[in-house]
């Protein structure tokens, strides 16, 4: 898609615009929002209230500032794909982050009980604890009713109530 119609998308589970960095935290809970789900793009330079195209005033400078933030913020670590975009003679910053394999990605300093988030719509929620069972079953590669369920007794398993029970989530 060409960068002037996706400049004219609204914001979503995978675009986020911003006219220029916010804080380290809002930042870094998008990227790991963005790689928990299934990936996304931050588009630096670009106004999301009117899409007014501001650009960055040093673009390499900017990449660098959310390497080490990226880096020294988030577990397990992410590594996203970062390009110049020049638009209207102003220069933006696209971080693509993939959706990740690893998850559930959290910000450290909050740990893995209140760090990990996701994207629902155009913002990042924290995920409770049963969100975060899923990412970790995701990562891996079990679906929920693949999962052995020890609440459950042998006797409770057998005859008529075995399906009741078995498709139950315990």
């Amino acid at each position: 898609m060409d960068i002037s119609e996706k400049i004219k998308l609204p914001e979503s589970r995978k675009l986020e615009f911003k006219e220029f960095l916010p804080t380290a935290k809002k930042v870094v809970q998008t990227i790991v929002a963005f790689a928990n789900g299934a990936g996304g793009e931050l588009l630096v330079g670009v106004s999301d209230k009117d899409r007014e195209i501001t650009g960055v005033d040093d673009p390499f400078a900017l990449e660098e500032q959310i390497t080490s933030m990226v880096h020294d913020s988030i577990a397990p670590p992410i590594s996203p794909f970062f390009s110049f975009v020049t638009v209207s003679g102003k220069i933006l910053l696209s971080v693509q982050i993939l959706a990740g394999s690893n998850k559930p990605y959290y910000v450290k300093s909050s740990g893995l009980e209140r760090g990990v988030f996701v994207r629902i719509g155009s913002s990042n929620r924290m995920a409770g604890p049963e969100l975060i069972n899923e990412l970790q079953r995701q990562a891996r590669g079990f679906s929920y009713t693949s999962e052995i369920n020890f609440h459950y007794s042998l006797e409770d398993l057998h005859g008529s109530n075995c399906y009741s029970v078995c498709f139950k989530k315990g």
